[in-house]
């Protein structure tokens, strides 16, 4: 039978995380009411598909003409991968497989990343949009779990989300890491106002300072938003604290 709403665990679409109805009243505390948390975890939030036990005789997950089906894809080297997506989202028919296939491809992708890799991700909708290098945590259920490079900062993407044109992920290749670091860095000169000081507006993150804001006065012209400022003179940023810089 159904789990009672209080123990049920639903994938909130906001970050692709699973949380009981008490995690997510927690999460929201002081933003929204009580009231209106529980309405959007009932309406908005995604029900953790629960497996039906396979028939007699017959493995989990697995379709009739699924390994033909593959071979059409050129990804039968990703049966058992596949077996289980099927498993986990009670794909019964390859009807399901085709409605599905976006969302798949992630799943698969995932599967070939291990911890510790680097990927690139794309946003492709939202207030978001644009790229980002992360650091692979691990895979879940629910998605995979990333940390930022530039400021550390760790989120889990949903396989519906991967799936669904919103994000794209892929590795990065040595050989496209050296050419990224090449192209990005640059050198440049800090313009200081003896009244106005820089005009800058930064925030410390892991590679260095962000820059956040460039006022019009003094100006700089060689920043803008959305750089990081990795070194100063022959003084590398990289992984210090904020207040080892300070000092």
């Amino acid at each position: 039978g159904a789990q009672p709403l209080a123990m049920e665990r639903r994938v909130d679409p906001d970050d692709g995380e699973a949380r009981t109805l008490a995690e997510a009243l927690q999460r929201y505390k002081g933003v929204y009411s009580d009231a209106e948390i529980k309405s959007y975890f009932v309406d908005e939030c995604t029900p953790l598909p629960c497996p039906d036990p396979p028939a007699a005789g017959s493995p989990a997950g697995r379709i009739r003409g699924l390994e033909e089906w593959l071979e059409e894809q050129g990804i039968e080297q990703y049966l058992e991968t596949v077996v289980a997506w099927c498993g986990k989202n009670r794909a019964t028919s390859l009807d399901d497989l085709e409605d599905n296939f976006q969302e798949l491809k992630a799943y698969i992708l995932a599967s070939e990343i291990e911890p510790g890799e680097r990927v690139r991700v794309k946003v492709l909708k939202g207030n978001w949009r644009g790229e980002y290098i992360a650091s692979v945590l691990e895979s879940t259920l629910e998605g995979v779990r990333l940390r930022h490079e530039e400021d550390d900062f760790v989120e889990t993407i949903g396989w519906k989300c991967l799936g669904a044109g919103k994000y794209t992920m892929e590795p990065v290749s040595d050989e496209e890491d050296e050419a990224d670091v090449a192209g990005v860095l640059r050198a440049g000169r800090l313009r200081v106002d003896p009244a106005l000081g820089a005009g800058l507006e930064l925030r410390w993150v892991k590679l260095g300072y962000h820059v956040d804001g460039v006022e019009a006065k003094p100006g700089q012209p060689d920043l803008r938003v959305g750089d990081v400022i990795v070194a100063m003179g022959t003084a590398l940023l990289c992984d210090l604290k904020e207040e080892e810089v300070e000092a």
